[in-house]
Parts: structure tokens; sequence; C-alpha cells
């Protein structure tokens, strides 16, 4: 999508290789399955292609149990509405007890984007206050791009970060 207001395409296949719906919906499926029985799902997805962000959550083996939505405060391009958003789908699978009342975090969090496809660096605070022994990874994440003092390069034994796909660099230990 080109942009008349910065006089940039958007298309994300300028920045970075991407997938096929039908390979990212196969990623994890059966076999290739990287997630323990018991498993917390965090994805991101656009408002457009929230369709697609559910169906990988159903065929990852995952129940989508609730959403976050970001508000970049910047209106961007888009095909039925101008977008401002990005969408946290949330989900489960196996035993996994939703956080006490009280202690969970608001619905809708609001930061400035920055650059392309970088997510706002509370998301992974927040998952890794509310999850601090548990072990997480991070999918395409564009490592390199991580500012100095990211929770997720921290090292330590237990609840750390690793890294996976293109551009991740691999794990933190």
């Amino acid at each position: 999508v080109y942009s008349d207001e910065t006089g940039h395409f958007k298309s994300p296949e300028l920045h970075y290789e991407t997938m096929k719906d039908q390979e990212i919906l196969d990623l994890c499926v059966g076999d290739q399955s990287p997630f323990a029985d018991d498993a917390i799902l965090f994805f991101w997805t656009t408002g457009n292609r929230l369709d697609l962000g559910i169906d990988v959550v159903r065929a990852w083996g995952f129940d989508f149990k609730s959403s976050m939505m970001w508000d970049k405060e910047h209106i961007g391009t888009g095909h039925w509405t101008r977008d401002q958003f990005e969408t946290l789908m949330i989900a489960t699978r196996g035993n996994i007890p939703c956080p006490l009342p009280g202690d969970n975090f608001p619905s809708v969090y609001r930061e400035k984007k920055s650059e392309h496809s970088r997510k706002p660096v509370f998301v992974a605070h927040m998952i890794d206050e509310f999850f601090p022994t548990v072990p997480k990874t991070e999918f395409f994440p564009r490592r390199k791009s991580l500012q100095k003092g990211d929770i997720r390069l921290h090292k330590r034994p237990e609840g750390r970060w690793s890294f996976w796909g293109k551009e991740s660099g691999g794990t933190d230990g």
C-alpha cells in the first residue's frame, strides 16, 4: 500500500521476507509444534488479518481467550479503514490459569509506533511479569532491532526468552 502522506510504500515485503498464509497455518502443526502441552500464545495480527489470526491460533492447537489492542497513536494506511492499532491475540492450550482479577493489564495499550514491525517493549515486560519463570520463545523477531535493556535480552536460568525464525539471531543463552 502506498501512503500519499509519507510517500512510502508500506508493503511488508519491502522490509523482510514474508510467508504465504498456508505456510503460516502449517508452521506449528502436529509434529512440527514447538509448544509444550500447557502453553499460552500471544499472537500479533492486524485488523484486516484477524480472520487469519484466529485460523492460525486454532491450527496450532490453541483456544482463543482474549485480546489486547495496541493504539499506535498514528493513523496509517489501510483498505476499509485507516489502521491505527494492532491486535495481540491471547490463546491457550492445556492447563493455563487465567490471571487473577485485578492483576491483569488493561485491554488497550497506547504507545507511538516506531520503526516498521517493532512492537512495544511493554508487551514483553507484561508477559514476563505474568510468567517470570516460564521459558518463552518469540517467533520471527527482528532481534537486531531490540533495544538495550529489553527484558527479552536478559540472560537467566529460568523464564528466559529465545528467538526463532529468520532474522532472530537464535537463542539468548
